[in-house]
């Protein structure tokens, strides 16, 4: 499986959560997987599926209180890409 090197969490001021990568492919993720106890996150492009990484709890379950995450990553012209994807809660 497929790993994210570099990852960062953090809230927006309106609350949603953000997460910065280091690459601009796992940007492009459709779907943000959260497994609520343990707080990992994860990916899905296609049919490949990518770990992001352990959020704190309180991002997580921020995370799931909303529909989408936001995704940033560096573009390689210089300038950042912001997309969001959904979130889906794993039990």
């Amino acid at each position: 499986m497929l790993s994210v090197q570099n990852a960062s969490f953090s809230r927006t001021p309106q609350g949603h959560v953000r997460i910065a990568l280091d690459d601009a492919a796992f940007a492009r993720a459709d779907v943000i997987f959260i497994e609520p106890e343990s707080g990992e996150v994860s990916g899905l492009i296609g049919h490949v599926h990518f770990v992001i990484g352990v959020a704190p709890l309180p991002l997580a379950q921020a995370a799931m209180r909303h529909e989408a995450v936001i995704l940033t990553a560096p573009h390689p012209l210089g300038h950042d890409i912001v997309l969001t994807a959904p979130v889906c809660t794993l039990h």
